[in-house]
Protein backbone atom coordinates (compact mmCIF):
# COMPACT_ATOMS: atom_id res chain seq x y z
CA UNK A 1 0.00 0.00 0.00
CA UNK A 2 1.09 3.46 -0.85
CA UNK A 3 1.66 6.68 1.27
CA UNK A 4 -0.95 8.02 -0.66
CA UNK A 5 -3.37 4.80 0.22
CA UNK A 6 -2.66 5.69 3.40
CA UNK A 7 -3.69 9.65 3.58
CA UNK A 8 -7.04 8.53 2.10
CA UNK A 9 -10.18 8.49 4.23
CA UNK A 10 -12.63 5.18 4.26
CA UNK A 11 -13.72 5.32 0.79
CA UNK A 12 -11.47 6.88 -1.58
CA UNK A 13 -9.46 5.12 -3.24
CA UNK A 14 -6.47 5.86 -5.74
CA UNK A 15 -8.55 6.25 -9.54
CA UNK A 16 -8.11 2.72 -10.86
CA UNK A 17 -7.98 4.94 -14.21
CA UNK A 18 -7.06 8.17 -13.69
CA UNK A 19 -6.67 8.88 -17.60
CA UNK A 20 -10.07 7.68 -18.01
CA UNK A 21 -11.61 9.73 -15.19
CA UNK A 22 -9.59 12.82 -16.47
CA UNK A 23 -11.00 12.30 -20.20
CA UNK A 24 -14.89 12.17 -18.79
CA UNK A 25 -14.16 15.58 -16.69
CA UNK A 26 -12.77 17.29 -19.95
CA UNK A 27 -15.86 15.58 -21.94
CA UNK A 28 -18.49 17.00 -19.46
CA UNK A 29 -17.41 20.70 -18.89
CA UNK A 30 -18.57 23.47 -21.36
CA UNK A 31 -17.03 26.55 -22.10
CA UNK A 32 -18.21 28.64 -19.11
CA UNK A 33 -18.27 26.40 -16.35
CA UNK A 34 -15.59 27.81 -13.69
CA UNK A 35 -13.41 24.34 -14.15
CA UNK A 36 -13.40 24.49 -18.02
CA UNK A 37 -9.83 25.26 -19.71
CA UNK A 38 -7.94 24.33 -16.32
CA UNK A 39 -5.32 21.10 -16.72
CA UNK A 40 -6.81 18.38 -14.20
CA UNK A 41 -5.52 15.49 -12.63
CA UNK A 42 -7.17 12.81 -10.83
CA UNK A 43 -6.18 12.33 -7.60
CA UNK A 44 -8.73 9.92 -5.87
CA UNK A 45 -12.18 8.21 -6.55
CA UNK A 46 -14.90 7.37 -4.15
CA UNK A 47 -15.62 3.54 -4.00
CA UNK A 48 -19.11 3.96 -3.32
CA UNK A 49 -20.31 6.91 -5.97
CA UNK A 50 -19.42 9.09 -8.97
CA UNK A 51 -17.35 11.28 -7.25
CA UNK A 52 -13.70 12.03 -8.17
CA UNK A 53 -10.99 14.49 -6.71
CA UNK A 54 -8.88 16.45 -9.30
CA UNK A 55 -5.81 18.63 -8.66
CA UNK A 56 -6.45 21.71 -10.94
CA UNK A 57 -3.59 23.66 -12.19
CA UNK A 58 -3.68 27.42 -14.01
CA UNK A 59 -3.85 30.67 -12.53
CA UNK A 60 -5.13 29.48 -9.07
CA UNK A 61 -3.87 25.46 -7.90
CA UNK A 62 -6.66 23.52 -5.85
CA UNK A 63 -8.27 20.07 -5.30
CA UNK A 64 -11.80 19.87 -6.13
CA UNK A 65 -14.18 16.79 -5.69
CA UNK A 66 -16.16 16.51 -8.55
CA UNK A 67 -19.47 14.79 -9.53
CA UNK A 68 -18.86 13.58 -12.70
CA UNK A 69 -22.35 12.44 -14.74
CA UNK A 70 -20.93 9.64 -17.04
CA UNK A 71 -24.01 11.47 -19.99
CA UNK A 72 -22.86 12.17 -23.40
CA UNK A 73 -21.14 15.65 -23.68
CA UNK A 74 -21.63 18.52 -21.25
CA UNK A 75 -24.79 19.36 -19.42
CA UNK A 76 -25.59 23.18 -18.54
CA UNK A 77 -23.90 23.94 -15.27
CA UNK A 78 -22.68 20.23 -14.83
CA UNK A 79 -20.37 18.73 -13.29
CA UNK A 80 -21.17 19.82 -9.87
CA UNK A 81 -17.97 20.31 -7.53
CA UNK A 82 -16.71 21.42 -4.45
CA UNK A 83 -13.34 22.73 -3.42
CA UNK A 84 -11.29 21.21 -0.43
CA UNK A 85 -8.36 22.03 1.53
CA UNK A 86 -6.76 19.01 1.10
CA UNK A 87 -7.26 15.50 1.47
CA UNK A 88 -7.95 15.17 4.83
CA UNK A 89 -11.56 16.83 4.06
CA UNK A 90 -12.34 13.79 1.96
CA UNK A 91 -12.79 12.25 5.76
CA UNK A 92 -16.89 12.39 6.01
CA UNK A 93 -17.45 14.14 2.94
CA UNK A 94 -20.27 11.98 2.54
CA UNK A 95 -22.29 13.18 5.86
CA UNK A 96 -22.50 16.83 4.69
Amino acid sequence: MSDAENTLPTGWELPVNAAALETELAAELAEGHPLFGRTAAAVAQSSESDEAVFSFTGDKDFIAVVALTWEEGPISGQPEFEVIPDLAALDGFFDQ
